[in-house]
Protein backbone atom coordinates (compact mmCIF):
# COMPACT_ATOMS: atom_id res chain seq x y z
CA UNK A 1 0.00 0.00 0.00
CA UNK A 2 2.94 2.55 0.47
CA UNK A 3 3.85 4.92 -1.99
CA UNK A 4 6.84 3.93 -3.67
CA UNK A 5 9.61 5.98 -5.44
CA UNK A 6 8.18 5.83 -8.96
CA UNK A 7 4.79 7.21 -7.95
CA UNK A 8 6.73 10.63 -7.22
CA UNK A 9 7.99 13.13 -9.32
CA UNK A 10 11.67 12.87 -10.28
CA UNK A 11 14.30 14.05 -7.41
CA UNK A 12 12.91 12.71 -4.48
CA UNK A 13 15.15 10.23 -2.71
CA UNK A 14 14.23 7.68 -0.19
CA UNK A 15 14.33 9.07 3.65
CA UNK A 16 12.91 6.57 5.42
CA UNK A 17 10.74 2.92 5.19
CA UNK A 18 9.59 1.29 7.82
CA UNK A 19 7.04 -1.29 9.72
CA UNK A 20 5.63 0.61 12.06
CA UNK A 21 4.99 -1.13 15.95
CA UNK A 22 3.03 -0.34 19.00
CA UNK A 23 5.80 2.21 20.31
CA UNK A 24 4.73 4.43 17.27
CA UNK A 25 1.09 4.87 17.78
CA UNK A 26 -0.40 7.28 20.55
CA UNK A 27 -2.92 6.08 23.13
CA UNK A 28 -5.82 7.18 21.49
CA UNK A 29 -5.01 4.91 18.14
CA UNK A 30 -4.04 1.56 20.42
CA UNK A 31 -7.11 2.49 22.45
CA UNK A 32 -9.32 2.08 19.14
CA UNK A 33 -7.79 -1.19 17.61
CA UNK A 34 -4.47 -0.25 15.92
CA UNK A 35 -3.46 -3.87 14.51
CA UNK A 36 -0.62 -2.49 11.96
CA UNK A 37 1.13 -0.21 10.35
CA UNK A 38 3.79 1.40 7.33
CA UNK A 39 5.69 4.67 7.49
CA UNK A 40 7.22 6.04 4.30
CA UNK A 41 9.55 9.28 3.89
CA UNK A 42 10.45 10.84 0.77
CA UNK A 43 12.96 14.03 0.86
CA UNK A 44 13.64 16.38 -2.34
CA UNK A 45 16.87 18.59 -1.56
CA UNK A 46 17.72 21.30 -4.11
CA UNK A 47 21.32 23.19 -2.66
CA UNK A 48 21.03 25.67 -5.48
CA UNK A 49 18.28 27.11 -4.33
CA UNK A 50 18.41 26.25 -0.30
CA UNK A 51 14.98 24.41 -0.97
CA UNK A 52 13.37 21.25 0.74
CA UNK A 53 10.45 19.48 0.67
CA UNK A 54 9.43 16.05 2.92
CA UNK A 55 6.81 13.87 1.78
CA UNK A 56 5.42 11.15 4.31
CA UNK A 57 3.11 8.76 4.52
CA UNK A 58 1.78 6.63 7.57
CA UNK A 59 -0.57 3.55 7.04
CA UNK A 60 -2.63 1.94 10.17
CA UNK A 61 -5.09 -0.55 10.09
CA UNK A 62 -8.23 -0.70 11.80
CA UNK A 63 -10.93 -2.43 13.08
CA UNK A 64 -13.57 -0.95 10.32
CA UNK A 65 -16.15 0.67 13.25
CA UNK A 66 -13.04 2.65 14.72
CA UNK A 67 -11.98 4.40 11.35
CA UNK A 68 -14.64 7.61 11.52
CA UNK A 69 -14.50 8.48 14.96
CA UNK A 70 -10.37 8.16 14.77
CA UNK A 71 -10.84 10.77 12.03
CA UNK A 72 -12.67 13.35 13.70
CA UNK A 73 -10.58 12.95 16.93
CA UNK A 74 -7.76 13.72 14.58
CA UNK A 75 -9.61 16.81 13.36
CA UNK A 76 -9.72 18.00 16.57
CA UNK A 77 -6.58 17.45 17.64
CA UNK A 78 -5.09 19.25 14.70
CA UNK A 79 -7.37 22.25 14.71
CA UNK A 80 -6.13 22.40 18.88
CA UNK A 81 -2.52 22.65 17.51
CA UNK A 82 -3.00 26.27 16.72
CA UNK A 83 -1.41 29.16 18.72
CA UNK A 84 1.27 32.31 18.51
CA UNK A 85 3.24 30.67 16.06
CA UNK A 86 1.82 27.67 14.78
CA UNK A 87 -1.53 28.39 12.68
CA UNK A 88 -3.89 25.06 11.40
CA UNK A 89 -6.39 25.91 8.71
CA UNK A 90 -8.88 22.97 7.75
CA UNK A 91 -8.86 23.05 4.03
CA UNK A 92 -12.04 21.95 1.69
CA UNK A 93 -12.40 17.82 1.74
CA UNK A 94 -10.59 16.57 -0.96
CA UNK A 95 -12.77 13.30 -1.27
CA UNK A 96 -10.39 10.69 -1.19
CA UNK A 97 -11.12 7.12 -0.17
CA UNK A 98 -14.21 6.81 1.84
CA UNK A 99 -13.74 9.75 3.88
CA UNK A 100 -10.85 12.59 3.93
CA UNK A 101 -10.00 15.62 5.56
CA UNK A 102 -7.16 18.19 4.95
CA UNK A 103 -5.16 20.76 6.70
CA UNK A 104 -2.73 23.81 6.22
CA UNK A 105 0.23 24.26 9.27
CA UNK A 106 2.37 27.56 8.82
CA UNK A 107 4.83 27.45 11.92
CA UNK A 108 7.75 30.08 12.54
CA UNK A 109 9.47 33.34 11.12
CA UNK A 110 9.84 31.43 8.25
CA UNK A 111 6.45 30.25 7.32
CA UNK A 112 7.30 26.69 6.85
CA UNK A 113 4.04 25.32 5.28
CA UNK A 114 3.12 21.20 5.94
CA UNK A 115 0.15 20.23 4.32
CA UNK A 116 -1.79 17.40 5.38
CA UNK A 117 -4.29 14.40 4.05
CA UNK A 118 -5.77 12.19 6.31
CA UNK A 119 -7.90 9.59 4.81
CA UNK A 120 -9.79 6.17 5.30
CA UNK A 121 -10.21 3.40 2.94
CA UNK A 122 -12.30 0.20 4.23
CA UNK A 123 -10.23 -0.51 7.38
CA UNK A 124 -7.18 1.38 6.20
CA UNK A 125 -6.56 5.16 7.92
CA UNK A 126 -4.30 7.38 6.18
CA UNK A 127 -2.11 10.31 6.95
CA UNK A 128 -0.02 12.00 3.84
CA UNK A 129 1.64 15.00 4.39
CA UNK A 130 4.00 17.45 2.64
CA UNK A 131 6.19 20.10 4.20
CA UNK A 132 8.98 22.03 3.64
CA UNK A 133 10.46 25.51 2.25
CA UNK A 134 8.72 24.66 -1.27
CA UNK A 135 5.33 22.92 -1.25
CA UNK A 136 2.78 21.64 -3.87
CA UNK A 137 -0.51 20.70 -2.25
CA UNK A 138 -1.53 19.80 -5.76
CA UNK A 139 1.05 16.95 -5.79
CA UNK A 140 0.39 15.87 -2.16
CA UNK A 141 -3.76 15.57 -3.61
CA UNK A 142 -2.26 13.19 -6.37
CA UNK A 143 -0.16 11.16 -4.40
CA UNK A 144 -3.03 10.34 -1.71
CA UNK A 145 -5.15 9.36 -5.12
CA UNK A 146 -2.57 7.08 -5.52
CA UNK A 147 -1.89 5.77 -2.24
CA UNK A 148 -6.15 5.33 -2.25
CA UNK A 149 -5.93 3.09 -5.20
CA UNK A 150 -3.71 0.92 -3.78
CA UNK A 151 -6.00 -0.24 -1.04
CA UNK A 152 -7.83 -3.28 -2.16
Amino acid sequence: MALQLSDLPEGYEIQERSERVASDVRQEGLDQGWKRGYVVNYQKINVNTDSSCTIQQVISVYPIETITPLLLDDRARFLGYANDNFTVDEMPNPTIGDTSLAFRSTEGEDDTKTYYILFAKKDVYEDVRLTGTVTDYELLKDLAKKAAAKIK
